[in-house]
């Protein structure tokens, strides 16, 4: 990114910056914008053919007046589009009116009145803590029902007070598929099991059922999860 401000142009792979960056205006971008994984020798081919039949000829051909007119288009273009979205001025607007903000906010919140927040937010940390190994997950059941998956999972909780914790259907991103983390619905209390309960989740999409599973996050709304509070439980076949 120091590049931008000293009039330079970029060629690099589609990841990290250049992912978010690249346009055909502004450089050049070796792969593809899927996430389809290239090798090696199909990335040498591409760099060679890049830099054979577009960026030397485009940096060597001049006009009249021995100006490489094409070339200083697109340097202005990468200039002008990408320096400022690609700075530490852009960098540190988003860190104050982001996390900083949020942070500092929270603190008065949670130091406010005695730090009663804070106190209770310790207790809650505590009691999970010492809960949480007792938490599992029993039957799943997956229904098609139209165009949508109909899901059903048992939690068995133990300890842990269920107001303490969510349940969410989640698949990780394949493909053109975003990663998805559906919250479940709590049924009752299941009969003969106490602190057990059924939740449910009803999921519109083409996916695979099986590409969901069930797990029990930490909840509280004065929390930031997962960072402050780590705990989770996936469901495992293995267990059924």
């Amino acid at each position: 990114m120091k590049l931008l401000v000293n009039g330079g142009l970029n060629l690099s792979s589609l990841d990290g910056w250049w992912a978010e960056a690249y346009s055909p205006r502004v450089g050049w971008a070796l792969g593809n914008e899927s996430d389809q994984p290239t090798n090696d020798d199909d990335d040498a081919e591409q760099l060679y053919d890049l830099l054979e039949s577009a960026i030397v000829p485009e940096f060597y051909e001049r006009d009249a007046d021995d100006v490489p007119r094409r070339w200083i288009a697109r340097m202005r273009a990468s200039l002008g589009e990408l320096t400022p979205r690609f700075s530490s001025n852009r960098m540190l607007r988003e860190y104050v009116d982001g996390p900083y903000r949020r942070a500092g906010a929270a603190f008065a919140h949670r130091n406010a009145a005695g730090a009663g927040v804070a106190r209770a937010l310790r207790r809650w940390h505590d009691d999970l803590s010492a809960a949480w190994p007792r938490v599992r997950l029993g039957g799943l059941a997956r229904e098609r029902d139209g165009d949508a998956w109909q899901f059903t999972v048992r939690v068995h909780l133990g300890d842990v007070h269920v107001d303490a914790i969510a349940v969410e259907m989640y698949a990780d991103a394949v493909g053109v598929h975003p990663a998805l983390a559906v919250p479940m619905t709590r049924g009752g209390e299941l009969p003969g099991l106490p602190d057990s309960f059924e939740f449910r989740a009803r999921v519109g999409t083409e996916r695979p059922g099986t590409d969901f599973t069930p797990r029990v996050v930490a909840h509280h709304p004065d929390a930031f999860v997962p960072g402050e509070a780590p705990f989770i439980r996936w469901w495992s076949d293995q267990g059924q």
